[in-house]
């Protein structure tokens, strides 16, 4: 029998942090007779808990960093109000918890802030050359310094030419940018200046020929290196040509040669990490590629980390880190920052192979691999919980059981950035390792071959809350040539434990795209692809958590309402001329195993849930954060008026009509606009 004595009721408040289990008035005057008074107060407004019964409040107390008291009046809470209390009325705003972004790609987003040129605003080439042109003249940038740039995404000039049966996915080349650009009165020849583009999914990039020559990877002839320094630098002992040829790499990471003046050029178009990463460090070691010091990466931080609050934005997943060399000083930022300059970051790191590459898991010779190199570590700002997999990349790229056109067939459905085998033997590492894995699966044999390699590593029923991202490609039943299974997907993934974590505005964006680049999936519906995507309310209703994001920069509309707004109403946009029309949701539903429809919109509810509560859920901080309940972190969001409009019908531009007012983290106020 145990001996621990029996503490009274009062002890028990006393003993706890904030006595948040007391809900009654009795119970809140009990509390504020132990000298828990208010620091702020909110009340007069809507407040959404996001707690087990969605409840709905008017009256907010915080005491430090937690949440002391949520009532229905300010009567029960005036008991915690003192003369030092900061008390706001909230007229018709509207209070919800803080958001957290479970797919977003913050740290990663700093190499890329300071002195790069945004190109998300270019629709077509001569967009990106006209803007490049136009930096350069404000800019008064000499010949010859790199010219960096990030942001560009499909462009309809390029799907143009596709659809009239030009090869090759709607990406820039060395061909596109190598041109002379007229504006402001001036001839700019981009030729003159080493160019790297990174496309807006951040899988893709962009070199013009003189970055190409200048990083040692192309010859004057337009062909591969083949000189002293063709080794390749990211995978030791292995030629250029051996590693990133897409003929002879066995994995989708390459530089793509294209047939040219009468034989096989390269385009300057480059596919994935693996081939991005040894560009950019040829470019170092012979080129003069500027690299990032700690003072930009700090005040890059700091910038990036404002811009998410001021959206209402309180914790962020970072799901794709790749900053090794600048570690130490991204797990230090938040001792130095202010609060209205940091949120609560979780890392997963990006690994791309085992033992070769760019990101190798383990240790090679002297080079240390992503595990040793990026420990999982706790801390109430930042903590590293997981780790990043990518069996396969963007929409060009998916791993697909049917052909993926992707405008011209270049990559066939086949670009695997892992070996099966080696997938799944990762897998068993890191599960043993106790590490949450964060799965990039866009197309279905992509999902199906996680799937299995989750059920061989024996993941399910020990709470590890494996991750899968994106899911474009979501079809009702399984297909596996691994095991030969046909299964009801969704049962698997609830078998599993698994947690989706989808991004609702690809819908809205790129839905199209996706119909036209996967193929037709079941092959009889109007639009069956778009109908397996991001299956939200059949995966509630088969018992899986459901955690929105941004996948930031990638949806072009960061806000989280986005992703609130998509996952009620799924709609979206057509291609090309039509681009700006709406089709109603209804088009897009999921037949189930059954041959049935199920309409795979969520209620507002939901939504808010799988931004907030479920979000945190996700990361194992359910406890913590993610509902406005009594005793939980002090992160919330104030809002100029009831979100609860979302639910209804209304088109997503009116979405810029409601707007974050204020911000409150670890129960400071870090942003403020009323």
């Amino acid at each position: 029998m145990s001996s621990r004595r029996k503490c009274t009721r009062r002890e028990f408040l006393k003993s706890t942090a904030l006595g948040g289990l007391a809900v009654s008035t009795g119970s809140l005057n009990l509390m504020a007779q132990e000298n828990q008074k208010a620091d702020l107060v909110f009340h007069g407004g809507t407040i959404l808990t996001a707690d087990a019964s969605n409840s709905i409040k008017n009256a907010i107390a915080i005491k430090g960093n937690r949440i002391l008291a949520v009532a229905r009046d300010i009567a029960d809470i005036q008991p915690f109000i003192s003369s030092t209390t900061k008390v706001i009325q909230l007229g018709q705003r509207c209070i919800t918890p803080g958001i957290i972004d479970v797919h977003n790609h913050i740290v990663a987003q700093v190499t890329t802030t300071i002195n790069w040129i945004d190109l998300i605003q270019c629709k077509n080439a001569d967009d990106v050359r006209r803007t490049i042109a136009d930096w350069i003249i404000e800019h008064d940038w000499p010949q010859g310094k790199w010219i960096r740039a990030v942001g560009y995404m499909w462009l309809w000039d390029k799907v143009a030419q596709a659809k009239e049966g030009v090869q090759g996915p709607p990406l820039l080349t060395r061909w596109d940018m190598d041109q002379v650009v007229e504006t402001r009165g001036k001839k700019i020849d981009l030729s003159a200046y080493p160019m790297y583009l990174i496309q807006l999914s951040g899988h893709y990039s962009t070199m013009n020929g003189l970055a190409l020559r200048k990083a040692k990877i192309m010859n004057d002839s337009g062909h591969f290196n083949e000189g002293s320094d063709s080794v390749c630098l990211t995978v030791p002992s292995k030629k250029l040509k051996e590693v990133f040829s897409p003929e002879i790499h066995k994995f989708g990471s390459f530089f793509q040669e294209v047939l040219k003046d009468g034989s096989k050029q390269i385009s300057g178009t480059v596919f994935h990490h693996y081939a991005m990463e040894e560009f950019v460090v040829r470019a170092y070691k012979f080129g003069d590629f500027p690299q990032l010091d700690e003072k930009e990466l700090l005040a890059s931080m700091k910038q990036r980390c404002q811009e998410f609050i001021k959206l209402g934005v309180t914790s962020i997943y970072d799901n794709n880190l790749r900053l090794r060399s600048h570690f130490d000083a991204i797990k230090a930022y938040h001792q130095n920052a202010q609060p209205n300059e940091k949120l609560r970051i979780t890392l997963y790191p990006y690994i791309c192979h085992q033992d070769n590459g760019a990101f190798p898991a383990f240790d090679q010779g002297s080079r240390k691999g992503i595990l040793s190199r990026t420990p999982m570590f706790d801390g109430a700002w930042m903590r590293l919980i997981g780790y990043k997999l990518q069996i396969d990349a963007g929409a060009i790229a998916g791993l697909t059981w049917e052909l993926n056109k992707s405008y011209g067939g270049t990559t066939h459905g086949d670009l695997n950035l892992w070996e099966y085998n080696d997938y799944l033997a990762i897998i068993k590492e890191l599960d043993k390792r106790g590490a949450q894995i964060s799965a990039h699966v866009i197309g279905d044999k992509a999902l199906d071959w996680t799937l299995d390699a989750y059920e061989k590593a024996g993941v399910g029923g020990k709470n590890r809350r494996h991750r899968l991202e994106h899911l474009a490609c979501v079809p009702a039943m399984s297909r596996n040539g691994i095991t030969s299974k046909n299964q009801a997907l969704l049962k698997r993934a609830k078998d599993l434990d698994l947690i989706f974590c989808p991004q609702p505005g690809f819908i809205l964006y790129y839905g199209m795209f996706w119909e036209r680049a996967f193929g037709s999936g079941t092959g009889e519906q109007t639009f069956p692809r778009l109908t397996h995507s991001v299956p939200y309310k059949s995966a509630v209703d088969a018992g899986i958590k459901v955690a929105l994001s941004s996948d930031n920069p990638c949806v072009p509309n960061v806000s989280p309402l986005l992703a609130i707004w998509e996952s009620v109403h799924r709609r979206t946009m057509k291609v090309g001329n039509e681009s700006r029309m709406l089709m109603d949701s209804y088009v897009f539903n999921h037949p189930d195993e059954r041959g049935s429809t199920v309409d795979e919109r969520v209620d507002f509810n939901q939504a808010l849930r799988g931004h907030t509560i479920d979000a945190a859920y996700c990361g194992f901080e359910e406890k913590e954060k993610g509902s406005l309940e009594e005793g939980k972190l002090a992160d919330l969001v104030v809002w100029n008026k009831d979100i609860r409009t979302i639910g209804e019908r209304m088109p997503v531009a009116s979405l810029k009509e409601i707007k974050p007012v204020m911000t409150v983290i670890d129960g400071k106020i870090v942003y403020e606009n009323i």
